[in-house]
């Protein structure tokens, strides 16, 4: 990939994910976090990621949705009749299977994702700037509305309703969107953008604290202000030159190549490694990392083979 800073964030948001369903890993719980900022890193960058791609390559819609749709789907089936054939995930009828597999809870965050190159496509390839700073007003409406109406002030639920997280992430992928097209006005100085990225990270946790400790939870609200400017400082601060020339070191880059060509796998195989912790802590961290690494990239592997003999099959 060109940008290099976008291969970092995606690593960035699949450790931030991981990380947050590690409950059972820490002796103290809060330190499975940072979920949500790992899920909006993601949307975020497949907003820029998607719009570069056509840029280079548009394709009619038909064929983009197909090649996207099958980029994802079959992993994700394959995956949830894999658990479902170990027990991981129970299903009870017919109707639950099908609901499984086209909307697997434990996997909420493809699905959804799917749903947005439905619409997404349009918004790359057909509007400009101010167009699309219209497009984030709307869904900003749209959202402030769906707050109002589904949030409940008296408990921690911004992030427990799908409706309302959906609405969010789409606006945090539409603001990619915006983002590829100022990519390169987009700069701030690496003492700036660290400053700006400490400040938000501070009121991010500051906010959760305050929330839970006095229970002001009508304030939740802050909680996706601060996770936008937290993409905002972070994309600037690894864009900064420093941060670039350490991130394509050979081996630093090395690094980063590996892990984010098999971040979406690393996503499907760690919901069942993070069930089993297999000793204490810090131990039973250092055991779950090469564990999930290694059954990702044999995933893929795996994938990898049978994609070449469909080509094969279909070129025969």
């Amino acid at each position: 990939m060109k940008y290099i800073e976008l291969s970092t964030l995606r690593i960035l948001a699949v450790l931030l994910i991981v990380n947050s369903h590690l409950h059972l890993f820490y002796e103290y719980k809060y330190l499975a976090t940072g979920g949500a900022i790992g899920n909006a890193i993601f949307f975020f960058i497949s907003g820029i990621g998607l719009s570069y791609s056509l840029a280079k390559n548009k394709i009619n819609y038909f064929t983009w949705v197909k090649k996207r749709y099958l980029r994802i789907y079959p992993k994700l089936i394959i995956i949830v009749l894999f658990y479902i054939l170990i027990g991981f995930i129970v299903v009870e009828n017919t109707t639950d299977l099908f609901v499984t597999l086209i909307f697997p809870e434990e996997f909420w965050f493809l699905p959804v994702l799917t749903y947005f190159y439905l619409i997404i496509y349009f918004i790359i390839t057909n509007l400009k700037v101010k167009e699309i700073k219209k497009t984030l007003f709307v869904i900003f409406i749209i959202y402030l509305i769906s707050y109002y109406l589904l949030i409940d002030n008296q408990r921690y639920s911004i992030e427990e309703n799908i409706l309302l997280k959906s609405i969010f992430y789409l606006f945090v992928m539409v603001l990619g969107v915006l983002v590829f097209k100022i990519y390169d006005k987009l700069y701030l100085g690496i003492k700036y953008s660290s400053f700006i990225l400490f400040i938000s990270i501070s009121c991010f946790y500051l906010l959760k604290f305050t929330m839970l400790k006095y229970d002001y939870y009508f304030i939740q609200f802050l909680e996706h202000f601060f996770i936008l400017t937290i993409l905002y400082s972070l994309l600037t601060f690894l864009k900064t030159k420093q941060i670039i020339l350490f991130q394509k070191n050979r081996i630093i880059n090395i690094i980063i190549m590996f892990v984010s060509s098999i971040s979406l796998e690393i996503y499907l195989t760690h919901n069942y490694f993070k069930e089993y912790p297999f000793s204490f802590f810090p131990l039973n961290i250092l055991i779950f990392i090469p564990c999930v690494l290694i059954s990702a990239y044999l995933l893929k592997k795996v994938f990898s083979f049978f994609e070449k003999k469909i080509k094969n099959y279909k070129s025969f």
